[in-house]
């Protein structure tokens, strides 16, 4: 790293953006509607069946009168879509039916589209009234609410399994840990009693309920204990519930082996240990526990600040896996300081919770660890809520892998957002991408790309990081060779390959996580120590140093980093923090060179395909903290407010338009000299999961931003009516054409739109770079938008907007010109 004389901080520039009323160029489309030939049968039909749904309901009713415990009344049905159409759900949720999940079911070319509805007691008429208006009045010659009866091809009764959201079969007689959605209903004072409801009749069926809840915005997540037939029995435990999935086990750690040869060194190293600083940031290593006893732990480590969810499964690691984490965060790569002379500085702080069960209650527990996650969180802050903290969560869930939103990575979007405490304390979470059996080694990297990262990778807010590797020397197992050449993709990370196109890319970004050795005669992969990376090992009584590979020490790496950081830039955001990591990443060239061939004949495919195996890259410490003369970084951390109620109906509301310092004279002098820039925009969404299909009204996120950067040539009011109706309609009003933009030069254009972070880079000429110092950041819709009954249509969002630009000579001096200008902004706007 530079001196500290020489070294440049990055640069503030929140005082050089504007705001802008907004409306969104983007139109909806239309739903597609079938052709029903004999409208009036089919009418008639869908009326008999809701009479019959009636009928069953009235009976139910009556036999509920006089019992205290069910005031949650109603009834679930199963509306069928015709083939190949999606059934419109506005009218229904307009009038007070509450869509508990959606099902898209294809056939070979044929696609239904299910829907599960709870119908509250006095509502099933809404769709009775609908279906009647539709036989007997038209508008413009056609039925009335034609799009929506003509979609449904049928509607019954739902039962047990038309909530079961999995994709393998439902566990009618088997007995199991489920994971239980609860409806919250239309207010917090109903989602009480709802709770309460289930709880009371599910005991009574002989369910057994956990303690754990996880409250998201639109669903109470518990744990039950049963078989799929038990909640069958009484439809008014089927009234609380709007999915059931299968409670997950947690997936293998690798644990540490003991080394051989560096045993004696320990001592030596004990000496050379530094006090760290109390007021450094601490990470939180919520895992299976430290073992603090440990002699290179003991004394970093308070006896306070190593704590456990549950008194019954002390604070110790019985697992062997905590404990490697803590010595990774505390100290990198063990093996990196082992043999040297030098004093060992502690730039970080540590503490620990466990929040795993120890293996014999290990996946017999309620498996709810969204809600353990969530302890951990609460007693950790509890205690000294004054710490900077970055938390280290390396475990992981074998199931599910898919692109779909948990229990466990929708609580952690809501604890990086600090949805518990109204977003005044947000945080940032580094989480593993989870690893590959190691009997699928031998298959790398094909073994990679068909193996999804694990549960609860499916986070947006949270930083999931992967593995590659550097390490490569092989001494002792002579008939080996490294499986992975240097720089690439760890043989033990998962991808996102096989994941929906629409989710975000995961892993974020990759650290070490070392290599495994090849074995070509009889195709087979060993664990070599030499091949992994050093650190505490639990069981130090038997040895003081453990080796260990996988996605868990590279998230404690990524975590170190984040509280390097933290340490540098105090007052940086969470969404600063996180952006900085992957602002400063980078593909290596074996990552560019090891993309399948299939894979690399398009630009656009070729970064697809790296931002679904190793994410951004490689984050580099030194960029993310400092700048040089012919590299600036340019950080701006603000609040918008996306929406706003006009009436009875939720607008955009504001976009915000930066126009940069910039070193137009440096530029301009230099004009032919190759330039890079490069932009990133972090934020936190606030999750809303279910599934009911995440490009409706039910979207995932609360809101999303995008950024749009002006094309060479272009002005901040022809950016501004690019993406905004209202300034694009000025133009249209003055009968004035406005330049449009260009994406050329862009390496990743739409594919960073996923997820809540986005960085894109962008390559050519200092003449070009002149004008693009115009950024515009405005909203995408959300469900503070389209479910504007929970009240957070006008809430407020943070964004952190990072920008470098870089020139390739390095004695063209960028950074001191746009030092000045910022002054000399801030010296007229004082005296203004």
């Amino acid at each position: 790293m530079a001196q500290e004389e020489q070294r440049k901080r990055h640069l503030r520039v929140e005082r050089f953006y504007s705001q802008k009323d907004y409306k969104s160029k983007k139109r909806g489309n239309s739903p597609t509607t079938p052709t029903r030939h004999n409208f009036a049968g089919h009418g008639r039909a869908l009326d008999r069946q809701i009479q019959s749904i009636d009928a069953s309901y009235q009976v139910l009713a009556q036999s509920w009168e006089g019992n205290e415990s069910i005031k949650a009344r109603g009834i679930s049905v199963e509306l069928e879509s015709a083939p190949n159409t999606f059934i419109p759900v506005d009218r229904l949720i307009e009038n007070g039916w509450e869509l508990l999940n959606e099902r898209t079911v294809q056939s070979g070319h044929t696609l239904l589209n299910n829907q599960t509805w709870f119908v509250p007691d006095g509502k099933l008429s809404v769709l009775d009234e609908i279906v009647n208006s539709y036989l007997t009045q038209k508008h413009r010659g056609k039925p009335l609410y034609r799009p929506l009866v003509e979609a449904i091809e049928r509607v019954h009764l739902a039962a047990a399994k038309e909530l079961w959201t999995e994709t393998e079969p439902f566990p009618a007689n088997d007995e199991l840990w489920l994971e239980i959605w609860l409806r919250r209903g239309a207010s917090e004072n109903e989602r009480e009693v709802i709770l309460k409801q289930f709880v009371i009749l599910a005991e009574q069926q002989g369910i057994r309920v956990g303690k754990g809840r996880i409250k998201l915005p639109e669903h109470t997540i518990l744990a039950a204990f049963g078989r799929g037939s038990d909640f069958a029995r009484d439809v008014a435990v089927l009234n609380c519930i709007s999915e059931i999935r299968r409670g997950r086990d947690y997936a293998d750690v690798f644990s540490g082996m003991l080394p051989s040869e560096q045993i004696e060194y320990g001592d030596d190293l004990l000496v050379r240990i530094s006090d760290s600083d109390p007021n450094a940031p601490w990470i939180s290593v919520l895992d299976t526990g430290i073992n603090r006893g440990h002699p290179m732990l003991e004394k970093l480590i308070g006896e306070e600040d190593n704590m456990t969810i549950e008194l019954s499964w002390s604070s110790g690691d019985d697992d062997n896996h905590g404990t490697l984490m803590a010595g990774l965060c505390l100290y990198g790569d063990l093996a990196g300081i082992l043999s040297g002379t030098q004093r060992v500085e502690m730039p970080v702080n540590v503490e620990g919770v466990k929040i795993v069960p120890p293996p014999l209650q290990k996946n017999t527990d309620e498996k709810l660890a969204g809600y353990y996650t969530a302890q951990g969180v609460s007693l950790s802050e509890a205690r000294r809520r004054d710490r900077r903290r970055i938390w280290c969560i390396t475990t992981t869930m074998s199931e599910p892998n898919q692109a779909i939103p948990t229990s466990w990575s929708s609580q952690m979007d809501n604890l990086a957002a600090g949805v518990d405490n109204e977003g005044e304390l947000r945080r940032l979470l580094c989480l593993s991408a989870g690893n590959i059996p190691q009997d699928l080694w031998k298959d790398y990297p094909a073994s990679n790309y068909q193996h999804t990262v694990r549960n609860p990778g499916q986070s947006w807010n949270a930083l999931c990081v992967g593995a590659y590797t550097e390490l490569q020397t092989i001494r002792l197992a002579s008939s080996y060779t490294p499986l992975a050449i240097r720089g690439a993709l760890s043989p033990v990370s998962s991808t996102s390959i096989e994941w929906a196109n629409h989710w975000p890319n995961k892993p974020d970004i990759v650290f070490e996580g070392g290599n495994a050795g090849y074995q070509a005669a009889n195709h087979s992969t060993l664990n070599l120590d030499e091949l992994m990376l050093l650190s505490t090992h639990a069981q130090y009584n038997e040895g003081v140093f453990g080796t260990t590979s996988g996605t868990s020490p590279a998230t404690a790496l990524a975590a170190r980093m984040a509280a390097i950081l933290m340490a540098e830039y105090p007052d940086y955001s969470p969404e600063t923090i996180r952006g900085l990591m992957i602002h400063s990443a980078h593909w290596t060239d074996a990552m560019e060179t090891t993309i399948p061939r299939e894979k690399s004949r398009l630009k656009s495919d070729r970064a697809t395909f790296l931002l679904r195996t190793v994410g951004y890259g490689v984050p580099n410490l030194r960029r993310a903290i400092e700048c040089s003369k012919n590299s600036a970084t340019l950080i701006s951390e603000c609040q918008i407010q996306p929406f706003k109620i006009e009436g009875e109906k939720t607008l955009f509301n504001k976009m915000h338009l930066h126009s940069l310092p910039w070193p137009a004279n440096t530029l301009t002098t230099n004009p032919t000299e190759k330039v890079r820039m490069r932009v990133t925009l972090s934020y936190f969404i606030e999750p809303n999961p279910g599934n009911r299909g995440y490009t409706s009204q039910f979207r995932y996120a609360s809101c999303a931003l995008r950024f749009k950067v002006s094309a060479p040539g272009q002005a901040a009011e022809d950016l501004n009516a690019d993406v905004n109706k209202i300034a694009s309609d000025e133009f249209i009003t003055d009968d004035r054409q406005h330049v449009r933009g260009s994406t050329d030069g862009w390496l990743l254009g739409q594919e960073c739109f996923k997820g809540s972070i986005h960085s894109d880079m962008w390559e050519g000429s200092a003449a070009d770079l002149i004008s693009m110092k115009h950024i515009a950041v405005y909203p995408v819709t959300g469900w503070w938008r389209t479910r504007s009954s929970h009240d957070r249509a006008e809430a407020i969002m943070n964004y952190s907007l990072i920008v470098s630009i870089e020139c390739a000579k390095e004695s063209v001096d960028i950074y001191s010109e746009i030092e000045t200008v910022i002054e000399n902004t801030i010296m007229l706007q004082q005296t203004v």
